[in-house]
């Protein structure tokens, strides 16, 4: 296509008619059969305005898609990131399902060690065990384990579980006489087992005397710990102190093992009553005051 051609076919792009357009060129100096022929060569099609509106629709397109394919792969990547973060989240969930459903049935069935991943001991491990043993009716689901021995004890009313299933361990036998009242099963020795602060003087002198019968020399601490923590001046007579120093403190004061142990447990218990069990009666209430002129024998009561 001619030069005149394509300037006849931009002149009419702009919106200038054939008649404004031939007049231009004859005053360029075209001929008129030139400015005709060109226009029929126009007329026949117009592959130069398709080309022209191609290009321009090019340009467009060109620079639509350099702000637009950008923004919808942003879009697409967010889009993609959501849904992937959604998966995340269902499969997190679902998996904590699966684990508390673990931990829970490790705790309901009491199946778990504490070195299972997914297991945990429950709270009351014991008292699971002793579910357990009393459902299948077998105290040897217990494992030896002193808590839940007992509490099948209690529960089957039946002392000898403590013997059989344990070696020898007064826990078990304690809380079977707590529960149930019956001393039958108390180890031998055990102070606490059987021991009712309610009974009379005479019933405490036969209980103590029976139960000391089993103990060794070497038990005297234990002796006096108990008569401290219950108040029970009546073990007295049978603390037999050992320690050469507070054996020498107690001879300063014209004392024996018997009157510290009742000064023991008067200051702890501070009962002056407790006192008149010793024929030192008046230096025992001092002591319940602790007279810093005795500060030595005021330091072996503490």
């Amino acid at each position: 296509m001619s030069q005149l051609t394509n300037y006849i076919q931009k002149e009419l792009s702009k919106g200038f008619s054939k008649k404004q357009i031939k007049q231009k060129l004859l005053q360029a100096g075209y001929t008129d059969d030139n400015i005709k022929e060109s226009f029929k060569s126009l007329d026949k099609g117009e592959p130069l305005l398709k080309r022209e509106l191609d290009h321009i629709y090019y340009d467009i397109h060109v620079k639509w898609s350099k702000f637009v394919f950008p923004m919808l792969a942003i879009f697409v990547l967010f889009f993609l990131g959501y849904l992937v973060f959604l998966y995340a989240t269902s499969q997190m969930s679902f998996v904590g399902e699966i684990e508390q459903k673990v931990v829970t049935d490790c705790d309901d069935e009491c199946k778990l060690e504490l070195e299972q991943v997914n297991c945990r001991r429950t709270d009351d491990y014991a008292g699971c065990l002793a579910s357990l043993a009393l459902k299948n009716n077998d105290p040897a689901i217990c494992n030896g384990l002193d808590d839940c021995i007992a509490t099948v004890a209690i529960s089957l009313e039946d002392g000898s579980i403590c013997e059989e299933y344990l070696s020898r361990s007064s826990g078990c036998a304690n809380s079977y006489f707590e529960a149930i009242g019956d001393a039958d099963y108390c180890t031998p020795g055990d102070l606490a087992c059987g021991y009712d602060a309610t009974m009379s003087d005479e019933e405490k002198k036969e209980f103590f005397a029976k139960q000391i019968s089993t103990l060794d020399i070497d038990d005297s601490e234990y002796i006096l710990s108990f008569a401290i923590e219950n108040s029970e001046s009546l073990l007295c007579q049978y603390y037999d102190e050992q320690d050469e120093i507070l054996l020498n403190i107690l001879a300063e004061y014209d004392l024996e093992a018997f009157d510290y142990c009742i000064f023991i447990v008067a200051y702890h218990a501070n009962n002056p009553q407790i006192c008149m069990e010793t024929h030192k009666n008046s230096l025992c209430q001092e002591m319940i005051g602790c007279d810093d002129l005795k500060e030595d024998l005021c330091n072996a009561l503490q």
